[in-house]
């Protein structure tokens, strides 16, 4: 397993991927899809968000249900 590491050491991406998941979440009540997430983004590629959201899974800053659509969660 890999080790937890702090907020300060995320990437750009990463904190512009968490800072656009909370604000899309406060606007919508709802967490994106891949898609709206790429497009808010500016990605051509869901795999793209797909990693970037694994990486910040890893780093217990969110929570998904495998197989659940919509079913993130920003942890405070």
């Amino acid at each position: 397993m890999q080790e937890v590491r702090p907020m300060r050491d995320l990437t750009n991406r990463q904190l512009e991927m968490l800072a656009a998941l909370k604000q899309y979440i406060d606007d919508n009540g709802y967490p994106p899809s891949h898609r709206e997430l790429a497009d808010t983004l500016g990605m051509r590629s869901t795999s793209g968000v797909a990693m970037r959201l694994d990486a910040l899974e890893r780093r217990g800053l969110i929570t998904r249900e495998r197989g659940l659509a919509r079913s993130l969660r920003v942890n405070e």
